[in-house]
């Protein structure tokens, strides 16, 4: 069925319904970044198959709404459609609730599933709708008879992650939550922070989770999950289990003085409809995300060493890509660079589907290689491969962009541009108590000189065998009040695009560490646990300062320190040269 059938069909069944506006993400109850497919309202009814965005339909409208990523992704999958792409990050456009809110008429009515949007989203829309006396329906999935799949990840089992990886018992976890919570009772919806919080993680997922819902109270915790996926898992006594679709039962069954403690911003409005008239104390970041973000010891210790494996597979791969350019697909680079991972100790699986985009593809920032990976790489110009793994031992991610000859000096101007704004958040030094927001001008601050600039975040937290995107913290133009904490995981990824020409990113993961106290106070600073070699073919150093060329050497000694142990004889030659001494 074709995008304009399919909103034929919707509207029909919007006008049985007396639905004047229909709202429709592509989040599950969890609000999930990666949900499973059967979730993806926003794929089925436009086509868009971005992993940001949000339709909304009326008689006269089918609107997206996305992110700066997914700009030019948007307009082509959107393209001949009746869809209007919303460019939901730049100034003055009206985000999909406001927009809602303002072409409902009075009296009329919007329609959602109250599974798929937190109760943040709905409690907005209701303060921007209530001069209107406008009607909200919660309990309607009107593309529901459409959906396929399973909403609950089929049989996929669940497996402990064990303590010599993530370091802290689910007992300790949860004593450090109830002594946040005291005599209330907390509900989880966040899958990666349940499975944070239980140290179990799932197979078969992209991001190691596995539906669930948790409940905590001084007394006692309740995992909340198909306890046919546990298997043979000896039961920890730090918690219970009941189904999965217990929940709300549970919730009813809270005693009325008791206060409930959730997060609406993940938090799915049907499930805070069992609360009933119960107190809610409502926390804009969930306990276990705030604790989950700051790595433990033997976290840290982990995630180095997972980090060190995955790049020697990644440069394995630029060598053996600079040696087959010409010859083959983004899809088949895609594929063997999955094979280089595969063979890594611990490795689950990749963090999220990689991007290798190939010039002008490159310029769609999160371009899918698995969907649209039919080009051959030419060898010549640039290839942007943005791709991770999941470990036992910890989540990767890491972009670079690699040249395959005959570079412009206009395009090793920009590799340049954009290199000097990740080394310069790489130096940084900063105080103790400063968010990511303050700092990421610095990553912007070359491109800004030259009137240049990208339309993405500069950082995001990544997780621990876990959600590659992690919160609470970022390092983005967007205010975020998360102070940057020692033990915090954060990427380093400024970029440059040029739409029908090429793209460029370099991305690092940098660990917040201690760096000095003085007497105006603490002070951080970035240690980079990623190694793998920038291309020294792509660089102008005439354009870099002597301190980020000496950055850039000493970087480089590292990674060839790093990498070599592992390397092959001819690997060890031909990353010598890619980390030689430049200047």
């Amino acid at each position: 069925m074709d995008v304009e059938k399919k909103l034929s069909s919707l509207r029909s069944l919007m006008k049985k319904n007396n639905i004047d506006a229909c709202v429709i993400t592509k989040f599950d109850p969890h609000q999930s970044e990666y949900a499973e497919p059967y979730w993806n309202g926003v794929k089925f009814i436009s086509g868009f198959t971005g992993s940001a965005g949000t339709v909304v339909v009326t008689e006269t409208h089918a609107g997206l709404w996305t992110d700066g990523r997914y700009y030019l992704q948007a307009e082509r999958e959107l393209a001949g459609s009746e869809f209007t792409l919303h460019r939901a990050a730049d100034a003055n456009v009206k985000d999909f609730l406001d927009f809602t809110a303002d072409e409902t008429k009075p009296c009329n009515t919007i329609g959602f599933d109250g599974r798929t949007m937190s109760l943040a989203q709905v409690k907005s829309l209701i303060e921007k709708t209530k001069s209107k006396n406008i009607s909200l329906i919660s309990d309607l999935d009107l593309i529901g008879e459409f959906r396929e799949g399973d909403p609950l990840s089929g049989d996929a089992a669940i497996f402990a992650h064990e303590l010599k990886f993530c370091g802290v018992s689910a007992g300790d976890k949860l004593k450090m939550i109830r002594g946040k919570i005291g005599d209330k009772v907390y509900i989880i919806s966040s899958l990666d922070d349940i499975a944070w919080l239980t140290n179990l993680r799932g197979e078969r997922s992209q991001n190691c989770l596995f539906p669930a819902y948790m409940a905590v109270d001084a007394d006692e915790a309740v995992l909340f999950t198909d306890p046919r996926r546990l298997g043979n898992i000896p039961p920890d006594e730090a918690f219970g289990i009941k189904g999965y679709d217990e929940i709300c039962e549970y919730i009813k069954n809270i005693p009325a003085d008791k206060k409930i403690i959730l997060c609406p911003k993940k938090t799915s409005y049907e499930l805070s409809r069992a609360a009933g008239e119960r107190e809610i104390e409502e926390i804009q970041t969930d306990h276990t995300s705030s604790l989950k973000a700051v790595k433990n010891e033997t976290e840290i210790a982990n995630c180095k060493l997972a980090n060190v494996r995955d790049c020697v597979s990644l440069t394995r791969f630029i060598k053996w890509m600079k040696e087959n350019a010409g010859k083959i697909t983004e899809f088949a680079a895609a594929l063997k660079l999955s094979e280089f991972r595969e063979k890594n100790e611990f490795f689950l699986c990749e963090s999220f589907p990689p991007i290798v985009a190939y010039m002008q593809n490159a310029a769609i920032v999160h371009y899918n290689t698995y969907e649209n990976g039919e080009t051959v790489i030419g060898p010549h110009g640039f290839l942007l491969v943005d791709s991770g793994g999941q470990y036992l031992d910890g989540t990767t991610d890491i972009t670079r962009t690699i040249s395959l000859g005959n570079l412009t000096d206009e395009m090793k101007k920009n590799y340049t541009l954009v290199l000097k704004g990740h080394i310069g958040l790489a130096r940084s030094i900063f105080p103790s108590g400063v968010t990511g927001h303050r700092l990421e001008t610095i990553a912007r601050a070359p491109l800004w000189r030259e009137g240049l600039d990208y339309n993405h975040g500069t950082g995001h937290g990544i997780g621990f065998c876990l959600s590659v995107h992690e919160g609470p913290h970022s390092i983005a133009a967007k205010p975020n009040e998360t102070e940057l904490t020692e033990g915090m995981l954060v990427s380093n990824e400024p970029g440059l695009y040029f739409d029908g020409s090429y793209g460029i990113r370099t991305e690092n993961t940098l660990l917040v560490a201690a760096h000095s106290e003085t007497s105006s106070g603490k002070f951080l600073n970035f240690e980079t646990i990623t190694f793998a070699p920038f291309d020294p073919d792509a660089i102008d150093i005439d354009l870099l300062t002597s301190d980020e060329l000496d950055w850039l050497n000493g970087y480089n000694e590292c990674v060839f320190r790093k990498l070599n142990p592992f390397m092959t004889p001819a690997e060890s030659a031909w990353l010598k040269n890619e980390t030689r001494l430049l200047g």
